[in-house]
């Protein structure tokens, strides 16, 4: 059946670019048309992955997806989260909304089985809370994001990797006791931070455009592995503080006038 077999290349190509004729077959009952439909294809295993806002209304008429990811660039800015609302399906978002915008998370209530979560532009928006009812939640991005917001969180066990870019004050009390479990952690663009309260349980820390006398906080970190120290200010370029960690990786940007780069144990990665 020429359907069918349209259905079939098109699925085949493994790519978002196909949803437009897949979806334009969704309605046709033929069994074998609905049959290379249900195959899965582009689909790992019920998995897509899209990166347009335009292949998003295509999705909804894939009977084989069962798990969605939707990465937008920074030129699709999100004027409202509503867009994204009643998508069961979703595990993943990235998206960079309109920082001007108080953006109301509670949108994004039906997407139950969250699991990354990156939003980028959150200065104007308020209420953070609902994050708290993602239980799969598994790491979470936030760009423009308030400490202050964070006081009424309780500690959410289930995130074991955060990214926090551009803060609006340099704090991360809250942070730190929310996500006190974490074992991943990407601070970037803080202009000053208390490194004494990061959490013990890192094993992979990335410290980048941040100011930062001394690395004497971090020695208390005897789990972390991996270190990445990138384009800091104010840096004393010691790293005789890390000398007793077990670390697997230390990547820096720079060696000129450091000291005690010979006292680590892993590899140093320079660029």
């Amino acid at each position: 059946m020429k359907a069918a077999a349209s259905v079939r290349v098109a699925a085949l190509t493994g790519t978002a670019d196909a949803l437009p004729l897949l979806a334009e077959y969704a309605q046709d009952t033929r069994y074998m048309v609905q049959n290379e439909l249900s195959a899965g294809s582009p689909l790992n295993n019920g998995g897509l992955t899209i990166r347009s806002r335009k292949l998003l209304r295509h999705t909804r008429r894939l009977p084989a997806l069962t798990r969605l990811k939707i990465n937008l660039g920074p030129h699709e800015t999100v004027e409202d989260l509503w867009f994204f609302a009643d998508i069961p399906e979703l595990v993943g978002l990235g998206v960079t909304l309109d920082p001007s915008k108080d953006h109301d998370l509670v949108a994004l209530g039906s997407s139950r089985h969250l699991q990354r979560l990156s939003l980028f532009g959150v200065e104007s928006t308020e209420d953070l809370s609902p994050i708290a009812d993602f239980r799969e939640l598994g790491h979470l991005s936030l760009a423009g994001y308030s400490d202050a917001r964070l006081s009424d969180f309780d500690c959410i066990p289930s995130v074991w990797g955060i990214s926090l870019h551009r803060p609006l004050e340099a704090k991360l009390g809250n942070a730190s006791r929310v996500f006190g479990q974490i074992g991943s952690l990407n601070l970037s663009s803080f202009d000053h931070v208390d490194l004494g309260l990061l959490p013990e349980s890192l094993h992979f820390l990335v410290l980048q455009d941040m100011r930062v006398r001394n690395l004497a906080p971090l020695a208390r970190l005897v789990l972390l592995k991996s270190l990445y120290l990138l384009d800091l200010k104010d840096f004393d370029g010691d790293f005789r503080p890390l000398a007793a960690l077990d670390l697997q990786i230390l990547g820096i940007d720079r060696e000129d006038g450091c000291t005690g780069l010979e006292g680590i144990s892993g590899k140093i990665q320079i660029g």
